[in-house]
């Protein structure tokens, strides 16, 4: 078993690993920012669409490491949880950014891999408390982000933000009432 999620740890970090060398986040920011610059692509919608793929994804992979290697049964289900309403938004974050030619990285930034990569290995309640603690400050960072959001005028970001800030503030608390 301990092999095994070896094996499926190493594949979920492996893309990140290959692209080490470049930081897919600062990649997107500086297409994006040429785009800008020749009046291609809103450069306040881009940035909002970048932050929310980049952590779309850091919480699918960490809610994935979770499913794996979560001591309770609590932290596996939020996990489950996490990945399906994650992936749901990112398929629309990507959907408003093709629309718009805005470029979203394919992965988290440099900064955020290592994160992972901590939290990777950790085990038992260890690696719960570490997931907990990861996962709130980035919900944390969501609502932010998504309150933010509610001044820009484009007409898709603020449907994106009506329609995601409540899940986002739900995941918060039921994270919240796990941690407890």
């Amino acid at each position: 078993m301990k092999t095994l999620l070896v094996l499926v740890t190493a594949f979920l970090l492996v893309p990140y690993c290959e692209i080490a060398a470049q930081d897919p986040v600062r990649n997107a920011i500086r297409e994006n920012e040429e785009k800008a610059e020749r009046k291609l692509v809103d450069e306040e919608v881009a940035e909002f669409l970048v932050k929310a793929a980049e952590n779309r994804l850091m919480n699918i992979n960490e809610s994935k490491l979770a499913v794996l290697k979560g001591a309770t049964s609590e932290v596996r289900n939020f996990a489950q949880l996490m990945i399906k309403d994650q992936m749901s938004m990112l398929e629309d974050i990507r959907k408003v950014a093709g629309e718009r030619s805005i470029t979203l990285p394919e992965g988290v930034s440099n900064k955020k891999r290592e994160g992972q990569m901590d939290l990777s290995e950790e085990a038992g309640k260890d690696f719960d408390e570490k997931f907990i603690k990861m996962m709130e400050s980035g919900l944390e960072r969501d609502l932010r982000l998504f309150e933010d959001a509610g001044d820009i005028s484009d007409e898709d970001v603020a449907t994106l933000v009506k329609e995601y800030l409540p899940s986002i503030q739900s995941h918060l608390s039921q994270l919240q009432s796990i941690k407890k």
